[in-house]
């Protein structure tokens, strides 16, 4: 609500959002809010963002009785809809340079004072004041010259300032953009760097160009076309993507800073992967689409192994269920992609010499759908250009009903160890890049001794290094546990809790 400077605001178009309605009105007054307030309030809105007052002080109505009349404002809203929050902003600086709106653009003292009383007094009237005036007015106390073309009303860009100001007061937000997983180091400045204006995204490597496209690819989604360029712009803002030397006490491959000034944003690592994990967290702080808080950020990751785990041998998940998992997982720096694809119910991955295993009547569930050599040569793929490695597991030799229907033979007896070998020589003439297979090898009576000894050392004859499920089946020594299961035998992670 206000008068014709909250009018002019095109705001349910700048928020994408039609549950924010304009109820500013040309010329209005603090007496004029009042007349129209119970048609407000019957609505019953979610929130109310106030500012008024410029055009009653252009009246010469005291500064008193124009506090007093948002007093009486809030007041009355708290009463008739208590569950309404009102934000009540501080009116904006004025500017006299272009000599008009004179009786409003010479009363620069008395928005300080108004501003201040209505500071004091939100906690005694149940509102929420917000601060736009430091934001809008230049180092005189001036409404800064490039937000207005008469002293008064605003243009473009000071209404995507002001979005970028109250978007977390509308949405319950804090201040500054949340920021997951919580870097290293991070210092919030004051100021901005605005997105709109930003000219081209700079590289200094070819080495980069794949970073480059996708940061272009995902501004284009918020309506920003940035070419890419590899010389450095003059007098322009950018944003530059460098390879350089960061340090790091650990995983210094995965590592970034995360420069943002008024002028330009800078992500430097010393890996393609890094910049990358650096536009992960840029894309994090564009939560408005309109301007990027300045801030300094360093971070490297505090784990090796960021890890998430679907088991498509229960339950089914399309190709594009998948690709949008991992497109959530990338954005988060989750790097390991464990495909849990075997099970009791169904075993889901495709094999040309044993095809009666993803046979419909083989299955108890999701009858007949599983995965092709080319979908997960594709997954493969779709993981290793978001930097996230695909772990395959084939649960042996428990977890193995499905294998048992199929074959007509239990895993652990020498037929079935000959037949697992089969698959497995298949699977890893298939799938040559992967460094990592899950054995499984939990929930299961061993009824063979020499089964897990034999099967890590056949996977392990192919180069790949073994993970299993602890506790379960006896492991060698270079086999990496996975615990799902505490010491007092109550389960912490396993795919049949998910």
């Amino acid at each position: 609500m206000g008068n014709s400077i909250t009018d002019g605001g095109e705001w349910g178009e700048l928020f994408n959002d039609i549950k924010i309605k304009n109820r500013g009105i040309s010329g209005d007054i603090t007496a004029g809010v009042l007349h129209r307030l119970d048609e407000l309030a019957n609505g019953k809105p979610a929130k109310v963002f106030l500012l008024i007052g410029v055009n009653d002080l252009a009246r010469n109505i005291t500064a008193d009785s124009i506090i007093k009349n948002i007093l009486f404002i809030a007041d009355y809203l708290h009463q008739q809809t208590a569950s309404t929050k009102l934000f009540v902003q501080s009116i904006l600086p004025v500017n006299n340079i272009y000599g008009k709106f004179g009786t409003h653009t010479d009363k620069g003292e008395e928005i300080k004072i108004i501003n201040a009383q209505l500071n004091m007094l939100a906690a005694g009237h149940d509102y929420t004041f917000i601060d736009l005036y430091a934001s809008f007015a230049d180092k005189t106390g001036k409404l800064k010259v490039n937000f207005t073309n008469d002293g008064l009303h605003l243009k473009g860009e000071a209404y995507l300032v002001w979005k970028h100001i109250v978007y977390p007061y509308v949405y319950d937000l804090q201040k500054n953009p949340s920021l997951i997983p919580l870097p290293q180091s991070v210092n919030f400045t004051n100021g901005y760097f605005s997105l709109y204006d930003c000219k081209s995204i700079l590289i200094n490597d070819y080495a980069l160009f794949k970073e480059g496209k996708d940061l272009q690819s995902e501004l284009r989604k918020k309506g920003l076309d940035i070419p890419l360029v590899d010389k450095y712009p003059e007098n322009e803002n950018y944003i530059e993507l460098h390879l350089g030397k960061i340090d790091a006490p650990q995983l210094a491959d995965e590592a970034y800073k995360l420069s943002v000034t008024p002028n330009k944003i800078v992500i430097t690592a010393n890996t393609a992967h890094g910049v990358y994990n650096g536009i992960q967290t840029l894309l994090q702080l564009l939560r408005d689409g309109s301007l990027v808080a300045t801030c300094e950020i360093h971070d490297w990751p505090a784990f090796s192994w960021r890890g998430y785990m679907v088991d498509v041998g229960r339950n089914y998940q399309s190709m594009d269920l998948l690709k949008q998992q991992i497109d959530v997982m990338s954005k988060y720096k989750l790097n390991i992609f464990h495909f849990h694809f075997t099970e009791d119910i169904a075993w889901r991955l495709h094999s040309k010499l044993y095809p009666q295993l993803t046979a419909s009547e083989n299955m108890l569930r999701n009858k007949g759908m599983y995965y092709t050599e080319a979908q997960l040569q594709e997954l493969i793929a779709y993981c290793k250009e978001r930097y996230i490695t695909l772990v395959p597991e084939i649960d042996m030799p428990g977890h193995s009903a499905a294998f048992k229907r199929a074959m007509g033979i239990d895993m652990q007896s020498d037929s079935g160890i000959a037949v697992l070998k089969n698959i497995l020589k298949e699977f890893f003439t298939t799938f040559t890049d992967l460094p990592y297979f899950h054995v499984g090898g939990d929930e299961v009576h061993i009824s063979n001794k020499n089964f897990m000894p034999e099967i890590l050392e056949y996977v392990e004859s192919f180069g790949k290094k073994t993970i299993a499920w602890s506790p379960g089946a006896p492991l060698d020594d270079k086999t990496i546990r996975q615990l799902w299961m505490s010491d007092n035998g109550e389960k912490i992670f396993h795919p049949c809790n998910l």
